[in-house]
């Protein structure tokens, strides 16, 4: 589903920012923009980070979660000039309360979770892995921490970002998951980095990805 309705997935195949690499989980396009609305945090308190994606008649929050107050949201929103009647699609990377808390912002929008796409009253059941939001934003399924966690791919101009649960933060690179499974989220980490060339944590501010 794209902002113009469903669409049929794509032979797989795409480019990584990566010299001579290529991925099955590469977006088809590289003409998005990305940018963090609130970098999230952890400790006493904890808050998600939120990003916004525009790509053409898309326009895309990922992460709606927990924040200090809605404005942390609304405010950077408005400022790059987006109602959020206008948002058209919002992205859970985790299925969890925690993080989609303020999703009910953007009441015109298409939400995705690993399992379906729930839009008014209607829910479309559809595999998560791989599918095409718009031609340069593609979701993918890693679980690490959760089995149903996912990775939202943003190609830019400048390369492919990550915004993912896999990571909470730069600093938490060598954590196991508490309750899932340590070779599950090695597994689910290679797969990001192999790809894209910047990563969103969900709880901290974006870091450069090693190859």
């Amino acid at each position: 589903m794209s902002a113009a309705g469903p669409q049929a997935q794509p032979p797989a195949g795409g480019r990584s920012p990566y010299p001579g690499v290529v991925s099955p989980d590469a977006p088809l396009q590289g003409t998005a923009s990305l940018r963090v609305l609130c970098n999230g945090y952890l400790g006493r308190r904890s808050a998600s980070t939120v990003t916004f994606v525009r790509d053409g008649a898309a326009l895309i929050v990922v992460n709606p979660g927990m924040v200090a107050g809605t404005e942390s949201i609304l405010g950077p929103l408005r400022d790059l000039g987006v109602r959020p009647a206008a948002v058209t699609d919002v992205v859970l990377l985790a299925a969890r309360p925690a993080h989609i808390v303020n999703a009910a912002l953007f009441p015109g929008a298409r939400v995705h979770d690993a399992t379906a796409v729930y839009h008014d009253d209607r829910k479309e059941r559809r595999p998560a892995d791989r599918f095409l939001i718009c031609p340069s934003v593609r979701l993918i399924e890693t679980p690490g921490y959760h089995p149903e966690d996912l990775t939202v791919l943003v190609a830019t101009p400048r390369g492919i970002v990550a915004v993912t649960h896999l990571w909470s933060s730069r600093s938490d690179g060598a954590q196991e998951p508490p309750d899932g499974d340590p070779g599950t989220l090695r597994r689910a980490k290679t797969r990001v980095r192999g790809v894209a060339s910047r990563i969103v944590p969900a709880h901290g501010a974006a870091f450069r990805a090693g190859p």
